[in-house]
C-alpha cells in the first residue's frame, strides 16, 4: 500500500474532485482504480466524508450549503459522493424558524459566523491540500502501488514518471508512427514509417541516430532475414541500410547491433559479427562467431562455444586489436538456428563494461519439464568476484538478461515451455524487488531507477509496464504502444 507521501498534491485534489462529483468519466474511473490500491488516499476520502458529515450535523449548516448527491461511487461499497453547492437567494427561509423581524433564532448570526468560517477554512484547505487525514497505521501489501502518469499534450502515457533526471525517450506505436517525448512534455512527431513491426535497437552515442530492424523479435521466423534501417532523428530521414560485405552475395540479417561510435556500429548475423560503418559504406566481417554480443564504446563483448563449452569474451576494437576469455559461461550450444539464438546463452555486460550478469547453468532449449533451475551470478570482472543475485526456478528460466544504466539492478526475462514470460528485478546484493508476467522485452531509463517491460504481440490488453523499481510502485503505459528507448 502507498503512504501518504506517495500520493501527490494533484492526486489529492483528484480525489476531493471525485468527492464532490466534478470529474468526468473518464478521470473519474482512473481515481476509482487508484482508489481501489491506495490506503492513503482512501484515507483523504473518508476524511471529507467525516468533515461533511460533521458540518451537516451542525446547526444552520442545510442552509448554507446544500448537499446534493449525484450518484455513488462504482466498486467502492456504495458509498454516497455528495457534493455542495452554494444556496439560492432564500437563503434565510431554509436557516430555522424565523421571528416576526425576519431573523432566525437560536443565536443564528454567531453560528451562521463560526459554519462559514469553518467552510472556507474547509475549502482552502482542500484547494492547497493542507487538511489530511491523521496518521494511521499502513497495512503491509506485496503489490506494487500503481502511480498515475503525468499526460502529453497529444494523451499519451508518459514514462519518465518520477524521473530523477532529466531525459528524453523516443517511443513508436504498431502504425509506425515515432514520437520524442522530452520529460513529460509534449510528444515530437519523427517519422511514419514502414514497415509498422518494428523494433528499435540502439541510438547512436551523439544521440543523432536510430537503428531499427523489422520485423519485431517477437515476430520473427527461423531462417528469415531481419532488415536494419537507419532513422536520422533531426529531419526523419528513413533508410534501409545495405549489409552485404564484399564477395557475399546474400545480405546478412540484423540480428544485433551496437554501436561503436557515431557512424560505425558491430552487427550479429546469425553467428557471424561484421563492422558496418554508415560513412564508408563498408560491411566488414571481423573474423569472429558469436551467439551474443554487447558493444562498449571500443570494446566488444561477445559469446561463442567451442566443444560445447560457452566463454564470453572481450575485444578491443583498437588499434591495436586485442581478444581475450574474461568468463566460462558453463555449457553451451554451439549451432544459431534462430534470430534469438541469444537466448541459449543469455547474459549483460554493465555500461562501465566491469560487470556480467549471467545464468548458470544455461537454461535447456527447448525448455522442458526436467530442466533444471539457474543460478543468477553477477560477476565483477576486475576484482575477479562474484555476488549470487537469487535463485531461477523453471518458470524462471532467463532468455534475457538486462543490467541497469547504474548496475544497482539487473532485470532478467524468463520462459517456460507452457507459461507466458516472466520479468523479475533484482538489486544488485541480490534481493528481489519485483515480478512481473507476459512481459517480452525491456528498456531501462538512463537513471537506472525504472523500465518499461514490453509485451511480445502489441495490444489493448497487455499494455507497455513502467516499472520503479526504486519506489515499486507501477503503472500501466499507452495501449499499443511497440517501443520505448531513453537518449543517454
Amino acid at each position: 500500500m502507498s503512504d501518504l507521501a506517495a500520493c501527490t498534491p494533484a492526486w489529492r485534489r483528484r480525489v476531493s474532485a471525485y468527492h464532490d462529483g466534478g470529474l468526468p468519466s473518464p478521470e473519474r474511473s482512473l481515481v476509482e482504480d487508484h482508489l481501489r490500491d491506495c490506503l492513503a488516499c482512501q484515507h483523504v476520502l473518508a476524511s471529507y466524508d467525516q468533515i461533511f458529515r460533521e458540518l451537516r450535523a451542525l446547526p444552520g449548516f442545510e442552509g448554507l450549503l446544500t448537499i446534493t448527491k449525484p450518484g455513488t461511487r462504482r466498486g467502492m461499497g456504495g458509498t454516497m459522493r455528495p457534493s455542495f453547492t452554494w444556496p439560492g437567494k432564500n437563503t434565510s427561509s431554509n436557516v430555522g424558524p424565523l421571528r416576526d423581524n425576519g431573523r432566525p433564532t437560536g443565536g443564528g448570526p454567531i453560528i451562521l459566523s463560526l459554519l462559514v468560517l469553518l467552510a472556507l477554512a474547509f475549502l482552502v484547505g482542500r484547494t492547497s491540500d493542507l487538511i489530511v487525514p491523521q496518521a494511521q497505521s499502513m497495512l503491509t501489501h506485496t503489490a506494487p502501488t500503481p502511480t498515475l502518469a503525468a499526460f502529453t499534450a497529444n494523451g499519451v502515457l508518459c514514462a519518465n514518471v518520477d524521473q530523477t533526471t532529466h531525459a528524453t525517450y523516443l517511443s513508436s506505436d504498431n502504425h509506425g508512427h515515432i514520437v520524442s517525448v522530452a520529460d513529460c512534455g509534449a510528444s515530437h512527431p519523427i517519422a511514419t514509417v514502414t514497415p509498422t513491426d518494428l523494433q528499435f535497437e540502439a541510438l547512436s552515442p551523439d544521440n543523432a541516430k536510430l537503428l531499427v530492424t523489422s520485423p519485431a523479435l517477437t515476430t520473427r521466423k527461423a531462417g528469415q532475414r531481419t532488415h536494419l534501417y537507419v532513422l536520422t532523428l533531426a529531419n526523419g530521414d528513413w533508410r534501409e541500410v545495405g549489409l552485404s560485405p564484399d564477395g557475399v552475395q546474400a545480405p546478412y540479417s540484423a540480428d544485433e547491433v551496437g554501436w561503436q561510435n557515431a557512424s560505425t556500429f558491430i552487427l550479429r548475423s546469425g553467428t557471424t559479427v561484421a563492422q558496418v560503418d554508415l560513412v564508408k559504406h563498408t560491411v566488414t566481417p571481423l573474423g569472429i562467431n558469436a551467439t551474443h554480443i554487447a558493444v562498449r564504446g571500443t570494446t566488444l563483448f561477445y559469446s561463442s562455444v567451442l566443444g560445447g563449452r560457452a566463454t564470453l569474451h572481450r575485444r578491443v576494437l583498437g588499434p591495436p586489436i586485442v581478444d581475450d576469455v574474461v568468463l566460462a559461461l558453463g555449457a553451451g550450444t554451439e549451432a544459431c538456428t534462430t534470430p534469438t539464438c541469444w537466448q541459449t546463452i543469455p547474459w549483460d555486460v554493465s555500461a562501465d563494461g566491469k560487470l556480467v550478469a549471467y545464468p548458470t547453468p544455461v537454461p535447456t532449449q527447448p525448455l522442458t519439464a526436467t530442466a533444471t533451475n539457474a543460478t543468477l551470478i553477477l560477476q565483477n570482472l576486475p576484482a575477479n568476484t562474484h555476488t549470487t543475485l537469487g535463485t531461477l526456478k523453471l518458470s524462471t528460466a532467463p532468455m534475457a538478461v538486462s543490467i541497469a544504466p547504474t548496475a544497482r539492478f539487473v532485470a532478467v526475462i524468463g520462459q517456460t515451455a507452457t507459461a507466458p514470460p516472466q520479468l523479475l528485478v533484482f538489486k544488485a546484493d541480490g534481493s528481489a524487488v519485483r515480478s512481473d508476467v507476459v512481459y517480452g522485452r525491456c528498456a531501462w531509463r538512463p537513471d537506472g531507477s525504472a523500465l518499461v517491460a514490453m509485451p511480445f504481440i502489441p495490444s489493448t490488453t497487455e499494455v507497455p509496464h513502467l516499472i520503479n523499481v526504486v519506489t515499486g510502485s507501477s503503472l500501466n503505459l499507452t495501449p499499443l504502444t511497440t517501443n520505448y528507448l531513453w537518449e543517454s
